[in-house]
């Protein structure tokens, strides 16, 4: 059991990662990628069987400082003490692993989801360049990486920044205090998110993954991303990693983030920010916590009648709370603002074809989904699913389901759902049978396909 036992070796003490000074975006996306492979690691929980990622932060001889999240390090919950007896292995880029103890692990703050870990090795391992504090502006672009555990294997992600906030929020619980749309998955967290210069700007911790974005209170680990995720800006990791011993930023820079703490919301951003914190993490009266939230989006948007993002995201909260209509109405208008969101396209075509029995209208959604975003599995997926089970068009479900699947060879819900559409409509018995080997070689924890296959 964790008994304040994490000690920084004297080495460590005042050592300063230089950090870069935000500039134009230099590198191109692969380049991005392959600095984030390098520094981002997958760890793995023995006796919570959960897998998380991390970031090497820091060097100091032998001595490596990886971050993640406390709710990694805890086994999906937010502890104060390490579980007992847990054991944490570290998979590293070049396919060494690395076995640490509780010892090894400090928790950071009273109310951040943020960890270190440190392991010792004589390989040459990268180190995460940290961007300066605040360099992270709206629009820009992100990319996160880390090790989901439904598909096995490193995953990127390319999005957009979507709201920035630079100071703590009364109510905030965990230090979340950005929101980007880079594609993500459970397992993800801990890992990094980068930006343009391949510098890390921000820890991933989550994002809502809730069954068809309408259940309330989910806590399977499979289901739907709504697309847009919340993370710790490095701000905040850098002002606790210096009150442990290791210096990632000038003593200024510290004092100021210190006197920027626990700031009631006023601007549009800040309230869209408590919004969707709330959104995430609703507590125990969830019903009551969504209306909370949908509070919180109101005021952004009356504060900023052309907050996109805003609607987005309060159309997900009425749908979840049975508002259909409320969500109906906000999807138009968020497309309204951005006639070439996919996203807003692709949940307004869920949200008819499930809940408000518009077929035509639902196909029609997905049609332009796609149109705008020819890479939108997801959008290939639920297609071919209304075209099988609603419209009666089994080969075009087929092609959807193909396609899906070439855009994401690694997505086992596709794999299953073709399997179900070989064997019941198709009389494909081998075919259907090798999908449900496939979905599950990608995910062997997908209970679905066990039951299909069988």
């Amino acid at each position: 059991m964790y008994r304040s036992s994490f000690f920084l070796t004297a080495s460590l003490v005042g050592v300063t990662v230089a950090l870069v000074q935000p500039v134009a975006a230099t590198n191109s996306v692969a380049e991005v990628k392959v600095i984030a492979r390098a520094v981002v690691v997958e760890i793995r929980l023995q006796k919570s069987d959960t897998v998380g990622s991390g970031v090497i932060i820091n060097r100091k001889g032998d001595l490596y400082t990886l971050v993640t999240n406390r709710h990694v390090v805890c086994g999906n919950d937010r502890c104060s003490e390490l579980p007992s007896g847990e054991i944490y292995t570290l998979g590293l880029a070049d396919g060494q692993q690395y076995r640490v103890k509780a010892s090894s692990i400090k928790l950071l703050g009273n109310d951040l989801d943020l960890a270190v870990i440190q392991f010792r090795s004589n390989r040459n391992y990268a180190v995460a360049k940290v961007a300066a504090s605040g360099s992270l502006k709206i629009e820009d672009d992100v990319y996160t990486a880390g090790f989901p555990f439904a598909e096995p294997g490193f995953t990127f992600g390319a999005g957009k920044a979507i709201a920035v906030v630079n100071k703590r929020l009364t109510g905030d619980d965990g230090g979340y205090t950005i929101v980007y749309n880079a594609f993500t998955l459970p397992g993800m967290s801990g890992g990094g998110v980068f930006d343009g210069n391949g510098q890390l700007v921000a820890v991933h911790g989550q994002g809502d993954r809730i069954k068809d974005n309408t259940l309330l209170n989910n806590k399977s680990r499979v289901g739907s991303k709504i697309g847009y995720n919340r993370g710790i800006p490095v701000r905040w990791l850098v002002q606790n990693l210096a009150e442990v011993g290791i210096n990632l930023g000038t003593a200024r820079s510290i004092s100021g983030i210190r006197a920027a703490r626990s700031q009631v919301p006023a601007t549009a951003d800040e309230y869209f920010v408590a919004g969707f914190n709330k959104f995430v993490e609703p507590g125990d009266n969830v019903v009551f916590g969504k209306k909370q939230a949908i509070q919180e989006f109101s005021t952004a948007i009356l504060l900023n009648p052309k907050y996109q993002y805003a609607y987005f995201v309060r159309a997900i909260v009425y749908e979840q709370v049975q508002g259909f209509q409320q969500s109906l109405a906000d999807y138009n208008q968020a497309i309204t603002i951005n006639p070439t969101d996919s996203a807003a396209y692709y949940n307004r075509a869920n949200l008819k074809n499930e809940k408000l029995n518009d077929i035509q209208g639902a196909l029609a959604d997905y049609n332009q989904a796609i149109t705008i975003n020819p890479k939108y599995s997801e959008a290939y997926n639920n297609r071919a699913k209304l075209k099988n089970e609603k419209l009666n068009d089994i080969q075009g479900g087929l092609a959807d389901y193909n396609q899906a699947i070439t855009i994401n060879p690694k997505y086992s819900e596709a794999y299953n759902n073709r399997a179900k559409l070989k064997n019941e409509k198709l009389n494909d018995i081998q075919g259907g049978l090798a999908d449900y080997n496939q979905a599950i070689t990608i995910n062997p924890k997908y209970s679905e396909a066990y039951n299909n296959r069988a």
